[in-house]
């Protein structure tokens, strides 16, 4: 079972007593933040001995505040009498273990930072649920905690639950029902700030790698939040931001696995598309620039008024060249311009015969015009073309027979093919990784040019 893993800095500073508070939940008078938080925890989920607190401790806030009478009265040697945190914590009696993470530099370097990011990173196990206090992080602790919070995310896979911060420097004082006065500030969750880089991190995944699982999986998780009770929003909203999630998924699934009829066709990627603004403002700050991003990397796709649209399948290739998806990207532009020349001379696209009639005559142009092809091999080419309408109508077609697409094609087919096979076919003809990509991009370049 994942163990619940609470962490909080402990500050030198001398605290003044106060009652922190956070929703429905008020704290008694207490010196550390790191006991108002825990009670505030321990009464809205259940934790057990297999649970933690690790409390970080630099010199200075073991001997000022882990300990008892740490503080000396201004100006002299007398300690002054109060409790540490270790008896505040001990008296307690709280059902999870209490450790400390000891002899932490304070972060006034590049590499004391570090020290306590692979020290505290140490304590963390895989799956563990976070709750981090960073409110005495001092300088730049802070910000070390979220890169740490997200880079145990990545490795250990741990969830964050919170991200906490008592706000002493927002008081107010407060008059009890005896008459007593007492100082009240709030605990303030930054979970949301964790979750903003999920979004953002989210979305580069998208932009950059065409990668959508991430985008999918937030919008899930807040779907069940809501239905569960644990966010609140409407149960509209969040089922269709689910559908947003699919839809999107479904999208970039038809480019990675190469499905032509559908990239054709249009029909999914346009329906999101032209739905997205219902998306905006409605219901996950974070989420609308995503949106917009989606809306702009969907707009070149056009409907299919009731038949293919190739230009689809280009941009389709396109979308795959711009997210490094290169054998992807050679499949769908070359499935597209033989769908293009299918449908010019009304043969059916999605008959594997008749569309083998496309390919055929790019490989008769490759031939005949191949000073290595002997005159003999030349005259049974033409002898064929002859005696089939439907090849002599491609073969003679002013577009084919132009060395710019023939050529770009029979490229275009080697690099296919040097990709499919691994390189493996033939070490001598085998191509770089660099020369894929730029021998790819070339003929997307030279097909859109003249066929778009």
């Amino acid at each position: 079972m994942a163990r619940k893993v609470f962490i909080s800095f402990l500050g030198f500073t001398n605290y003044k007593e106060c009652r922190y508070y956070k929703d429905d939940f008020c704290s008694e008078s207490v010196r550390y933040i790191q006991e108002a938080t825990l009670d505030f925890l321990l009464e809205k989920e259940e934790w057990n001995n297999n649970d933690v607190a690790y409390i970080l401790l630099t010199d200075g806030a073991k001997t000022n505040n882990w300990f008892d009478n740490g503080h000396k009265v201004y100006g002299t040697n007398e300690p002054i009498i109060q409790e540490g945190l270790q008896t505040s914590l001990a008296k307690k009696h709280y059902p999870f273990q209490i450790k400390t993470v000891e002899q932490l530099p304070v972060g006034k370097n590049e590499s004391e930072l570090f020290e306590i990011f692979k020290r505290v990173y140490e304590v963390l196990e895989p799956g563990d649920k976070l709750y981090f206090d960073i409110t005495h992080g001092f300088r730049s602790l802070p910000m070390l905690a979220l890169v740490l919070i997200n880079y145990s995310k990545f490795l250990k896979g741990i969830e964050v639950k919170s991200i906490t911060y008592g706000n002493f420097e927002v008081k107010e004082e407060i008059i009890d029902e005896e008459g007593k006065k007492h100082l009240k500030a709030p605990i303030i969750d930054l979970l949301p700030l964790s979750g903003i880089q999920d979004w953002t991190f989210a979305a580069a995944d998208y932009i950059r790698n065409g990668n959508s699982k991430q985008i999918k999986k937030l919008i899930t998780d807040h779907q069940a939040a809501v239905h569960k009770g644990l966010k609140s929003g409407s149960k509209d909203d969040a089922n269709k931001l689910n559908y947003l999630a699919n839809s999107l998924e479904r999208i970039v699934n038809d480019f990675q696995t190469c499905r032509g009829l559908e990239i054709l066709s249009g029909e999914n990627v346009t329906k999101l598309r032209d739905n997205l603004s219902d998306y905006v403002d409605a219901v996950i700050e974070p989420l609308n620039p995503i949106i917009l991003k989606v809306k702009e990397s969907l707009s070149p796709f056009e409907g299919n008024s009731g038949k293919p649209n190739l230009k689809n399948g280009f941009e389709a290739a396109r979308w795959c060249i711009e997210h490094n998806l290169y054998q992807q990207a050679a499949t769908i532009l070359q499935e597209s311009i033989v769908s293009y020349f299918c449908i010019r001379y009304n043969l059916n696209y999605k008959d594997k015969d008749e569309r083998s009639y496309v390919n055929t005559v790019f490989a008769f142009h490759k031939k005949t015009n191949d000073k290595e092809t002997k005159e003999s091999e030349k005259v049974e080419i033409i002898n064929k073309i002859e005696k089939d309408s439907i090849l002599r109508k491609l073969y003679f077609d002013p577009i084919m027979s132009s060395e710019k697409i023939y050529s770009a094609f029979g490229n275009l087919t080697d690099e296919r093919n040097d990709i499919n096979h691994s390189g493996m076919r033939d070490e001598k003809e085998a191509h770089t990784a660099k020369v894929i990509r730029e021998n790819i991009q070339k003929a997307f370049n030279t097909f859109y040019k003249e066929l778009i």
